[in-house]
């Protein structure tokens, strides 16, 4: 049985492992084998080291491009980090990006729940001192995300309306806080 025969018994997709040759890695094209070694597959990815520019190469960093694709754009990139015995993703654009940001949008919900249950009103003003994307930033549940996400974050929950600011404070000394719809 070969791998597409394999592919079908298991009604899935088989990934195989080749190693490019020299011309493919100086090249930077991945190639490896023959033509019809090539031909036999739908789609090749390649992982390399990037080059520097004259500099030491970070052994950390790597880069998966599509070199080969039937039914995708080719050359397609995707930059890679090595943190915690993985290569994790750094491009947050592309559907990446829109997955990372639903989930920093569901962070910064619950972190609005939370400070609301704690009785600490927090702002949508970037000039308050207890501005929510700041101070959500600096908060343990955090999970890595910065200030600018949490903007981002806050300014998609306005736009889906599923915050909005309502006043509070004595008279004479009346502010805004956020508030989930």
């Amino acid at each position: 049985m070969g791998l597409g025969g394999l592919a079908r018994a298991l009604d899935g997709i088989v990934i195989t492992n080749g190693h490019p040759s020299r011309s493919g890695q100086s090249t930077g094209s991945g190639e490896f084998g023959s033509i019809q070694w090539d031909a036999a597959f739908r789609s090749r990815l390649y992982l390399q080291t990037p080059k520097g520019n004259g500099e030491t190469p970070d052994f950390f960093v790597r880069t998966l491009t599509r070199k080969k694709a039937n039914h995708a754009l080719r050359e397609d990139t995707i930059p890679l980090q090595w943190k915690d015995g993985v290569f994790v993703n750094t491009d947050h654009t592309g559907i990446i990006g829109a997955i990372e940001r639903r989930t920093c949008k569901r962070i910064f919900l619950d972190l609005l729940d939370k400070t609301s249950t704690e009785n600490q009103p927090v702002s949508s003003s970037s000039r308050a001192g207890n501005y929510a994307p700041k101070l959500f930033a600096s908060r343990p549940e955090a999970q890595g995300y910065s200030k600018a996400d949490f903007e981002k974050a806050m300014q998609a929950c306005f736009s889906n309306r599923n915050i909005t600011n309502i006043d509070y404070g004595r008279k004479g000394d009346e502010r805004t806080r956020i508030a989930c719809l």
